[in-house]
Parts: structure tokens; sequence; C-alpha cells
């Protein structure tokens, strides 16, 4: 953690985007629930018992994978320069933090190759240290990022050194 005199240059928090939240799950789950019960019943009623077991099934199914999501578009990453170090902070839900921090003297900003890929990341790396952050954001989202993360490492590095 950057001490109090310690200048921050660059602070940001990555979040995934969350299309639904807590209650848009519980609400899409009630409707789709309701749904396959219907249909469920009306299989069973034409003598398809075993069918409506699988629409019940597929409820589940669909319920465990939106959780699954909805989980991880709850972590976070902290991004923050300051003229000693690059530090980075995963956190994610029901797992201890992640810390990185790397010197930011010689570090380096650069985008994650990935060809023929829709969204980007973000590798920050100083000698054979690297890290990808931010894989989740659109391209306009990563270039934006970089820039503006990019100038904040210059003024980290140019700035005049004060003895704390």
């Amino acid at each position: 953690m950057a001490s109090e005199s310690e200048t921050i240059y660059f602070d940001a928090v990555l979040t995934p985007n969350r299309s639904l939240s807590a209650r848009g799950l519980a609400a899409v789950m009630l409707a789709f629930g309701v749904i396959s019960f219907l249909c469920g019943l009306a299989f069973w009623r034409f003598g398809a018992l075993p069918v409506a077991g699988f629409f019940g099934l597929d409820v589940l199914l669909l319920w465990l994978f939106m959780r699954h999501a909805l989980r991880r578009s709850s972590e976070e990453t902290q991004f923050t320069i300051t003229r000693q170090h690059i530090r980075l902070v995963h956190r994610a839900p029901g797992k201890p933090d992640r810390i990185a921090e790397m010197p930011a003297g010689l570090a380096r900003i650069e985008p994650e190759s990935a060809p023929g890929r829709a969204s980007g990341g973000i590798r920050i790396a100083h000698g054979h240290k690297a890290f990808v952050i931010g894989r989740y954001l659109t391209l306009k989202e990563c270039d934006a990022l970089i820039r503006a993360a990019r100038a904040g490492l210059r003024r980290a590095q140019t700035a005049p050194f004060s003895p704390a």
C-alpha cells in the first residue's frame, strides 16, 4: 500500500461489466422456473414423465452457470502507480487477495497480444515478470486505460526524487 507521503500517479479499479444483478438473477430464474414447470406439467399430462424431469435439470444447470457468472463478475483488480512501484491487487469473493508489486522505474505497459479477439488485456512487465489484467475489457476500454496508465507511469518515472 502506498504510504501517506507517497504520490499516486495513477489509480484504477477494474471490474468486469455486469449484465445482471443478484436481484435480476432471481427474477430471470423465477420466470425460467415457472415456464419450465408449466412445460414439464404439459409433458407429464401427455404421458412423457421423464421429459418433465429434464425441464427441472435445465433450471438447475442454468441457475448454477448464472450464479458462477455473477460471482465472477464481482472480482476486481486495483492498479496503482507511484514513483517507487506498480501495485496490483486482485480481489475475488471467497479467496485471499493476490498482490503483485514491481518497481516503476523500468516497467512497461502494453496491450496483450491476442489476434482476432474482440476483447483486450493489459500486460504490465518488468524484466522477466509480467502480469496480464483486464482481459474482459473491450478494445476501446483497453486502449484508453493503456494511454492513461502510460501517462501516469511517465509522470512517475520523471518525477523529481524527494527522500521521505
